[in-house]
């Protein structure tokens, strides 16, 4: 079973967000290293300037629990670093999983580098309110989102608005409005 954090990627790009083209590697393809040509392929079809290697630990992000912020994942990088790269994130999230998710599963995912005047992080399927999402959102893109600089955060309920619970004048609510429209 694919973890939740590529499973609802793959859930929010159907429904129509603009999401990173993804390459999804599984455990036992990075520990086989055998993922050039998968690699290759997918810089071929993508032509990107850049790319971000993350990680995709099973049991990461899970409805009781998140682990984010815990494993690592890189900057953005130029195609012929991806290998090596994989690699060397294949290997330190290894020796985090055996230390704080002892039965979780290293995975790995490739993607587009994306630029964005808005950026942020959705926390679905939230356990307080399970018919709502809670989102952080930051115009200085996702990064900043993550490390909570200059953000809001706003609570989504299930084909409602978006209410910003901070500081409204941040969000671009066109923006907002069409993300909600597509979850």
């Amino acid at each position: 079973m694919q973890p939740s954090k590529y499973r609802l990627l793959a859930e929010a790009e159907s429904a129509g967000v603009a999401t990173p083209a993804t390459l999804f590697l599984e455990k036992n393809v990075l520990e086989n290293e055998n993922y050039a040509e998968l690699l290759n392929k997918f810089i071929d079809q993508n032509e990107s300037a850049f790319y971000i290697v993350r990680s995709c630990v099973s049991g990461e992000d899970a409805v009781d629990v998140s682990m984010a912020g815990h494993f690592e994942s890189s900057g953005r990088i130029k195609p012929e670093q991806l290998e090596t790269a994989v690699a060397d994130y294949f290997k330190k999230n290894n020796l985090i999983q055996k230390k704080i998710l002892p039965n979780g599963e290293v995975n790995l995912m490739v993607q587009t580098f994306m630029t964005a005047e808005l950026g942020g992080v959705l926390f679905s399927r939230w356990k307080y309110f399970p018919g709502h999402f809670v989102g952080e959102v930051s115009t200085g893109g996702a990064e900043a989102s993550v490390e909570g600089v200059d953000s809001s955060f706003f609570l989504l309920g299930k084909n409602s608005e978006a209410t910003d619970t901070l500081s409204p004048e941040k969000i671009p609510t066109e923006a907002l409005k069409s993300l909600v429209v597509k979850l």
